[in-house]
């Protein structure tokens, strides 16, 4: 009996001692569940920080690949009128008045390349006109007339030429340049103004007469090989010269979509037959000036 009660005894405190120790086992597994579900709440917040900043990076993305893609697509087209002023030989020697003045009309087609840059092709069309009276007659040939055909009546010449203009040429915005260069440069926010260089080819024919009877005297250009003096030879035909352009425009803004520009535009040609006259083979000048609307496609 006493060794029942013995064994009894012991039995009863491992059976007390195996239900402690599971209770506590079921209690730390119990608490490590809390830890373990905290963990997995801030893996949850860290995925869904991620996932934002991800789409953050991506709209970025977007609107950085859009703003390209609209640089890429940023072609213009301009539509221009005004005058020529002949600066070349025959000539009155004041500036910009009727006798050295003729219409011209051009058009162009761009794409700004950069914020800076911009580059255009262009096609012109017009006319040249002058007229010289008074001649110092002197030794030099470029103080006397130009007269193969001694046609020269001497009361003074004029000539009128038609010019066609195929030009490639470049923009320069100063005021980005100078911001580019002076971070605290402040723009105008609706002006702007470029500097262009550029070259070209001219297609031209040339006649010139005397003041007064409006005879003919020498012509460049007309099919006088065959006898016909004032016969323009066929366009292909023409005599044809390079020039460089060079000179300032201004741009205003009107709308998102349209600017009005004005060109002031010298140019140099590799002739000096513009006017129907050879004087000391010097290379004839012109310049443009020009009024118009620029519109952004």
């Amino acid at each position: 009996m006493n060794f029942k009660k013995v064994i009894s005894f012991f039995l009863l405190i491992f059976f007390s001692f195996c239900v402690y120790s599971q209770n506590n086992i079921i209690f730390d597994a119990i608490q490590n569940i809390k830890k373990v579900v905290p963990q997995k709440n801030q893996i949850n917040l860290l995925s869904d920080s991620l996932n934002n900043k991800i789409r953050i990076i991506n709209s970025k993305k977007i609107k950085e690949t859009s703003v390209i893609s609209g640089k890429k697509n940023n072609w213009v087209i301009s539509l221009n009128f005004g005058i020529n002023e002949f600066r070349g030989d025959i000539r009155d020697e004041k500036s910009l008045i009727l006798s050295n003045v003729s219409n011209t009309y051009k058009i162009s087609i761009g794409k700004s390349v950069h914020e800076i840059f911009h580059i255009y092709t262009s096609f012109s069309f017009g006319n040249l006109e002058g007229i010289k009276k008074d001649y110092i007659l002197s030794q030099t040939q470029s103080t006397s007339v130009y007269d193969p055909y001694s046609n020269y009546e001497g009361s003074g010449e004029k000539f009128t030429a038609f010019l066609y203009e195929g030009e490639l040429f470049t923009s320069i915005n100063l005021q980005k340049l100078v911001k580019n260069f002076y971070p605290t440069f402040t723009e105008k926010k609706r002006f702007d103004i470029f500097y262009n260089l550029g070259m070209g080819i001219l297609s031209f024919s040339s006649m010139k007469r005397n003041v007064e009877t409006n005879n003919y005297i020498y012509a460049f250009g007309y099919n006088d090989v065959e006898g016909k003096f004032e016969e323009a030879l066929p366009l292909l035909e023409r005599p044809k010269a390079r020039y460089l352009s060079f000179g300032y425009s201004f741009n205003y803004l009107l709308s998102k979509k349209i600017n009005i520009n004005i060109h002031w535009i010298g140019k140099i040609a590799d002739t000096d037959f513009l006017d129907a006259s050879m004087m000391n083979q010097q290379n004839d000048k012109y310049r443009s000036i020009l009024l118009g609307l620029e519109y952004k496609l």
